[in-house]
C-alpha cells in the first residue's frame, strides 16, 4: 500500500520568498534521535508515480500570503524486518531556512523509502 501526504507552506512576511526544489526532510523517532535505514529521495515518482509529488523541480516565487506544497510518498508494506515508524519530520523549507518540525506519524513499513516531491505553487 501506498500513502501520500502533502504539506504546506505560506508566506506570512512582508517580501516575496523563493523556492526551488525539493525541501530538506530529516526523519526522527519518538525519542527526537535520526532514523536510521530510511532513504529519502527527491522525487515522489520513486516510490510510486501519478500522486502529484512527482514531476519537475521549478522556480517558484511567492509573493506575501502566498503558498506552496510539497507531496510525502512512501509504501507502508511490511516484508522481511521491523517496520519503521517515524513520528517526528523536520522539515526546511530551502538550505538556510529555521527548521520546523512536524507530526505526521508515519508508518513506512519495512521499504525503507520516503519519497519527497518538488515545491509547487498552491493554486
Amino acid at each position: 500500500m501506498s500513502h501520500t501526504g502533502d504539506r504546506k507552506l505560506e508566506n506570512c512576511g512582508t517580501r516575496p520568498y523563493s523556492l526551488h526544489g525539493c525541501p530538506d526532510v530529516r526523519l526522527f523517532d519518538e525519542d527526537h534521535e535520526p532514523v536510521d535505514g530510511v532513504r529519502v529521495l527527491r522525487d515522489g515518482a520513486s516510490v510510486v508515480g501519478g500522486t502529484g509529488a512527482d514531476g519537475p523541480a521549478l522556480p517558484l516565487v511567492l509573493k506575501p500570503g502566498e503558498g506552496a506544497w510539497v507531496g510525502l510518498v512512501w509504501r507502508n508494506t511490511v516484508e522481511a524486518g521491523a517496520a519503521v515508524d517515524v513520528p517526528y519530520v523536520r522539515v526546511r523549507a530551502k538550505s538556510g531556512a529555521d527548521p520546523v518540525t512536524l507530526v505526521p506519524e508515519l508508518d513506512l513499513g519495512t521499504a525503507g523509502k520516503l519519497g519527497v516531491g518538488p515545491w509547487k505553487k498552491k493554486e
